[in-house]
């Protein structure tokens, strides 16, 4: 039920034996996205459901040319995008602000894009997606976007809890804009809290509205209006004397 990276008792090499290190993530991406795909959830009513999109992260450079043979080669490429998760802080200019090129399609804070290996990627802001996910997990069980987990039993839950709460968040203001940076304590794992984090944006590639809950822009602090200058109850009568005496 628990393990960490380092002391993981069944890592790749042993399930991909006498392979070098681009066979073992090839192999293991297949073994891994066959699996889920063959996999049946089922909704609260009892509603079968399938995965419908997914995203791998192609980020570590080490992997990324495995990453984007499988997506291309896979039995379920229709399905599959690679993903690379952008770091997008307070003085960036926010994604929805990026130049669009022809054939992107632009979501909440996420596009695809044509990459220079000749498939689609996905490309998305961390930052902004992590806060999107802390406040859905803060939310009252019961409403509308609360984020929860199965069971009742903590133990089970104690792993993807500790990567749940792997980073912290600094609020940052540059360049007229405030947003929420993400950082990873030190030692920690955070790699559940990743994958959370990607299948939020699958979903919302998928056709899955955010939250009604949360309708400003993920991650970013709402610009609150300004208030109305308040008048006395004299001033009021005042003034509909004098728009009387000029009436």
């Amino acid at each position: 039920n628990y393990f960490t990276r380092r002391d993981a008792r069944i890592p790749l090499e042993h399930e991909i034996k006498n392979a070098g290190m681009e066979a073992q993530i090839f192999g293991g991406l297949d073994k891994l996205t066959k699996a889920i795909f063959a996999s049946t959830w089922k909704l609260k009513d009892g509603t079968p459901i399938k995965c419908e999109r997914m995203l791998i992260d192609a980020n570590w450079g080490q992997s990324t040319n495995v990453v984007y043979e499988f997506c291309r080669r896979s039995e379920f490429a229709a399905m599959i995008l690679p993903s690379h998760g952008r770091y997008v802080g307070a003085s960036s200019k926010p994604m929805q602000e990026w130049e669009r090129k022809p054939g992107e399609r632009a979501g909440h804070n996420w596009r695809t894009t044509v990459a220079r290996r000749g498939l689609r990627a996905m490309m998305y802001d961390t930052n902004s997606w992590k806060s999107w996910i802390a406040s859905r997990i803060l939310t009252k069980p019961g409403d509308p976007g609360a984020f929860g987990l199965w069971g009742k039993d903590p133990e089970r839950h104690r792993m993807i809890a500790d990567h749940l709460s792997s980073e912290y968040r600094v609020r940052t203001t540059g360049r007229g804009r405030t947003c929420d940076e993400w950082h990873l304590k030190p030692g920690r794992d955070n790699h559940l809290w990743d994958a959370i984090v990607g299948s939020a944006v699958a979903a919302s590639f998928a056709g899955m509205p955010p939250s009604p809950t949360t309708t400003q822009q993920v991650g970013a602090i709402p610009i609150e209006a300004k208030k109305k200058d308040r008048q006395s109850f004299a001033a009021l009568q005042r003034a509909a004397r004098d728009k009387k005496r000029s009436a």
